[in-house]
């Protein structure tokens, strides 16, 4: 992309998944806000979920991590997005949100498990049904999962086991 060099500098100081994650916390919520490009998020210094997310996809390749993005969807909450980076095998999240509980996360999860690390972040006590898409990037297609009983029984009964979790 071709950056301005206001936003090369700005891009240049977040070196590391945890800096991105700095600079999006310091950032006003955008209340208003939609689908707004990395360069608005720079302009204005505000951001929502989903423009903290495409921002922090677009300071993630310039780290070298392909852009890739996760939504979370909640019958009885928003659903949330997350910026996802992979390390060795496991994965990472950068993410804007006014809940702590729903920022990002070290690179320290399988997959599936980096998706149920969010689950008791959500507000609402009352989450009746919760699903996620597998990482897209590239426009490739993705799968959902998506469960109304829980993801730690549905995760059991397609063959996963979760620490804490019975096995059958």
């Amino acid at each position: 992309m071709g950056w301005t060099a206001r936003e090369r500098r700005i891009l240049a100081g977040l070196r590391t998944p945890a800096h991105i994650q700095q600079y999006l916390d310091e950032l006003d919520y955008d209340e208003e806000g939609g689908a707004d490009s990395p360069r608005s998020v720079m302009r204005t210094g505000k951001a929502q979920c989903f423009s903290g997310v495409l921002f922090a996809c677009a300071a993630l390749r310039e780290l070298g991590h392909p852009p890739r993005l996760m939504y979370m969807d909640a019958a009885s909450d928003d659903g949330h997005c997350l910026a996802l980076y992979e390390r060795g095998g496991l994965w990472g999240a950068i993410a804007k949100s006014n809940f702590t509980t729903l920022r990002s996360r070290e690179a320290i999860y399988p997959y599936l498990a980096l998706g149920l690390s969010y689950f008791d972040g959500f507000p609402s006590p009352l989450l009746s049904s919760w699903s996620h898409s597998n990482p897209a990037a590239g426009g490739s297609a993705t799968e959902s999962f998506s469960t109304s009983i829980g993801p730690s029984t549905a995760l059991q009964k397609r063959g996963y086991c979760l620490a804490g979790a019975s096995e059958n």
